[in-house]
């Protein structure tokens, strides 16, 4: 299942974003409206997942995130000095 799709409506100087036909923030400047709707895109894509070393539930950022905080740390020692 995909995220939610945003987009960016732009009226002269102007900008909305919208979610499923809905305004979900703005009237605003675009490069604001832009800032928001990668945050808004950022947010949509984290979900409780598994972690792949420990099996322990954590929040994740994404598909590319697939290890929780604690073996996250424990693994960058093991790299340390890795070219």
């Amino acid at each position: 299942m995909s995220a939610p799709a945003f987009e960016i409506e732009r009226f002269g100087s102007q900008a909305v974003v919208i979610k499923d036909g809905i305004e979900v923030w703005g009237p605003g400047p675009i490069a604001q409206a832009e800032n928001k709707l990668d945050t808004l895109e950022r947010q949509a894509r984290r979900k409780r997942r598994q972690c792949m070393t420990c099996s322990d539930q954590f929040m994740s950022e994404g598909a590319h995130h697939r290890m929780c905080a604690k073996c996250r740390s424990g693994a960058s020692a093991i790299f340390d000095g890795a070219v």
